[in-house]
């Protein structure tokens, strides 16, 4: 899985505990196609928070898609 911090907002403006939310976006990169989770890796990028892993995998689909 991507590298990832630890501690970020939530979009509330609340902190959420770092583990729920890297449990959250673990389940989300689980869920994804295994191409997708390789493009991901391949990367390198740091996503920080779920919003930005979902928006870089769907940008990933919309790409493949082509």
């Amino acid at each position: 899985m991507p590298e990832m911090n630890r501690s970020f907002p939530q979009s509330s403006g609340t902190y959420e505990s770092a583990a729920a939310q890297q449990e959250r976006m673990r389940q989300y990169f689980a869920s994804l196609p295994p191409y997708i989770q390789e493009g991901i890796h391949q990367s390198g990028v740091n996503l920080r928070t779920e919003a930005e892993l979902r928006q870089f995998a769907e940008n990933l689909m919309g790409y493949s898609a082509h």
